[in-house]
């Protein structure tokens, strides 16, 4: 299917699915068609980009990992900003890596023009000595598998604070200390309406996807 999509979609509710007419080709099983209705709620996005303002994310030497491997983030921003890391997995859930919950600090970049341009570790090496790692893994019955990494930078504190519903309570929702979104529907609308809030010229991200096998 082709879609555009001036804005982001914040809201939308279940789809419609009604069946047509088959398709047959000569000799060929029929091919089942749907007509899809969806509904969705889409917010204009505000301003713009700022092309001074950037931040890069690498995966410390590898982008593929055997199940159980730790992954190291490395990230450079161009400018003072706060940093938002989250973490696209296979189970299609969103584990936010970064900031802890219900904390917000702001790091110093310089323009990547200049030698002295600093990047940041996460896990920084101060955490992965006290025991701090992010690992791996596949699920059950899988040999191999994609994920992704997600860093937002933003100018100003705005902290990523997902609304609770009821089917869905930040809480409660936890993982190690670290905030699960359980779904990537649930994720993506979240994440959209946060980004909303926050002007084009004062937000910039990067996304980075990385591969898993068995070993």
């Amino acid at each position: 299917s082709q879609v555009t999509v001036y804005g982001r979609i914040v809201d939308q509710k279940s789809p419609i699915w009604a069946p047509v007419e088959n398709v047959q080709f000569p000799g060929e099983a029929p091919i089942p068609r749907y007509r899809v209705t969806i509904q969705v709620k889409v917010a204009k996005e505000e301003g713009k980009p700022d092309p001074s303002f950037q931040v890069f994310l690498e995966l410390k030497h590898q982008k593929t990992f055997r199940e159980g491997e730790e992954i190291i983030l490395s990230i450079k921003p161009t400018r003072e900003c706060y940093l938002t890391v989250f973490n696209i997995l296979s189970d299609h859930t969103v584990l936010i890596l970064h900031p802890p919950k219900g904390h917000t600090q702001p790091v110093k970049g310089r323009r990547l023009t200049e030698r002295s341009g600093q990047t940041f570790e996460l896990p920084s090496q101060a955490e992965r000595q006290a025991g701090v790692h992010f690992r791996v893994g596949l699920l059950p019955g899988k040999t191999a598998d994609t994920e992704g990494v997600l860093v937002v930078a933003t100018r100003d504190d705005v902290p990523f604070l997902p609304r609770e519903s009821k089917v869905f309570t930040p809480d409660i929702a936890m993982v190690s200390g670290k905030m699960v979104l359980p779904t990537y529907q649930t994720a993506l609308e979240e994440f959209n309406r946060w980004l909303i809030s926050i002007p084009l010229d004062k937000r910039t991200s990067d996304f980075q996807s990385y591969e898993i096998k068995k070993k």
